[in-house]
């Protein structure tokens, strides 16, 4: 499937004639070995003649190499299945979803589907290889691997990186898929007329909603394309030290790379990408970039420390951003210009309390944490008045009418033929609470817009 943001020339497709360099894609999972197959499917339909595939788990609990092996065997398939079967194309284990498909195909796929799995029952592993075998003749080799122990996400990379045979390196995660079976051709082959000192070659990355069926934005805006194809690569340094603009979903590298500009640093946790990104361009690198969407990026991941990684996942990413600061940033801030500089402290600052406040303060005692607020006042305070204020501005409107209400009620009485004391007193207890809550609405209004206003204002001054 072609996108608006690339045009294939026909010759520019590697043929299958052609000796195409050897492709080392690397699957890893952690927590998501369910989405497996889908990453698996978009690899086998690849229509690049020679990949080297393989898929290994960080030890998720409860979860076997046979496990491994079967999501791959789902993958084939489905694949398989759409073969004789273009109608289904596209859907996979969750078709019962879809509507677009009759139910004499849903039978057909469903019966294919269990008569398959039931033959393969207790070998998937074996089977697996087999297949591909039969089947796949542009996968030279697949491989099934688990850790005993949760490695992490560097350290998990790096030594399957090291194992890995190809001319070029491909990650990709278990939850994530590339975008179509041209993906690989276009990446090695862009990749091969590059210049020799080529060693990372970057492209489009789609941020998609959990299902992977909307595209909610693309990685790359235009800014960051002109910044990444423009800037020399000290330039492309010193905008890395504010943040990762490099995706590193659709991404391959050089397997030389890691040799001529050192390997993954092992001391992170999670983030193998920003690092080895800051050092590559800082030791003179440079990252190209290729115009074309090939990397599905599912929201919600272990990537994202959302639903897969939870609190353990933000607290390594954290971690991880706080010592890729002081090693990979701080010691070269004499590289940067000052307003640089300024957002890369920053960025620190805020990243090291936020990491105090969900992971040091709820273990200090009444004194550290009184020692905390008192520390970062300055930026609590205001984003406690803030929401204060965002709380109160939302219910102004009820304060208006009810004290408009108030009001008028305390007018009514006022025009009674007769007045006893009882309606004196309503009358000035209407008339009190109208004023008080119209002024409270009017208050916190003003109070609102003002502090927007200033917002404003500071965000303009900092542009400029």
């Amino acid at each position: 499937m072609m996108t608006e943001l690339f045009q294939r020339e026909s010759s520019a497709i590697i043929k299958p004639d052609d000796k195409a360099p050897l492709m080392s894609v690397i699957i890893i999972s952690y927590n998501n070995t369910n989405f497996l197959h889908h990453a698996v499917k978009s690899v086998l339909a690849q229509n690049y003649k020679n990949i080297e595939l393989t898929i290994s788990d960080d030890a998720t609990v409860s979860c076997t190499i046979d496990d491994i092996a079967h999501q791959f065997c789902l993958a084939t398939a489905d694949l398989t299945f759409e073969e004789k079967h273009p109608k289904v194309a596209g859907i996979d284990r969750n078709w019962k979803k879809h509507k677009c498909v009759d139910t004499n195909t849903n039978e057909r796929f469903q019966n294919a589907l269990e008569e398959w799995e039931q033959d393969l029952q207790g070998g998937y592993e074996q089977a697996a290889i087999e297949i591909v075998k039969d089947s796949f003749p542009n996968i030279r080799k697949v491989e099934f691997l688990r850790n005993k122990e949760n490695l992490g996400t560097v350290k998990h990379l790096k030594s399957l990186k090291k194992n890995a045979a190809g001319k070029y390196v491909m990650f990709l995660a278990a939850d994530d898929m590339l975008h179509d079976s041209y993906v690989i051709s276009d990446l090695v082959t862009y990749f091969e007329t590059l210049p020799e000192d080529a060693y990372v070659l970057s492209s489009q990355c789609g941020m998609y909603d959990e299902n992977l069926d909307k595209l909610n934005y693309y990685a790359v805006n235009e800014e960051l394309k002109d910044i990444i194809t423009k800037s020399t690569p000290e330039e492309l340094f010193a905008e890395l030290t504010d943040w990762c603009i490099i995706p590193a979903a659709g991404t391959i590298y050089k397997k030389d790379a890691f040799e001529v500009f050192g390997d993954l640093d092992d001391q992170y946790h999670l983030i193998e990408d920003w690092t080895y990104f800051l050092k590559l361009t800082r030791s003179g690198g440079k990252v190209y970039y290729l115009d074309r969407l090939t990397y599905m990026h599912r929201d919600g991941g272990i990537s994202h420390g959302n639903n897969s990684g939870g609190n353990l996942a933000y607290k390594y990413y954290l971690e991880d951003s706080i010592l890729l600061t002081q090693q990979e940033i701080l010691p070269y801030l004499n590289q940067i210009t000052s307003q640089q500089k300024k957002r890369a402290l920053k960025r620190y600052r805020d990243t090291r309390r936020e990491y105090g406040r969900m992971f040091m303060f709820p273990e200090m005692n009444v004194v550290g944490k009184l020692f905390f607020f008192l520390r970062n006042g300055y930026y609590y305070i205001p984003k406690l008045l803030s929401g204060l204020l965002a709380f109160f501005d939302y219910r102004a409107k009820w304060c208006l009418v009810a004290g408009t209400g108030a009001l008028f009620a305390s007018f009514l009485l006022s025009l009674a033929p007769t007045q006893g004391d009882s309606q004196g007193m309503l009358y000035y207890l209407f008339g009190l609470m109208g004023l008080a809550l119209v002024s409270l609405a009017l208050i916190t209004k003003g109070l609102f817009i003002s502090s927007r206003a200033v917002k404003a204002v500071k965000s303009l001054l900092c542009k400029l």
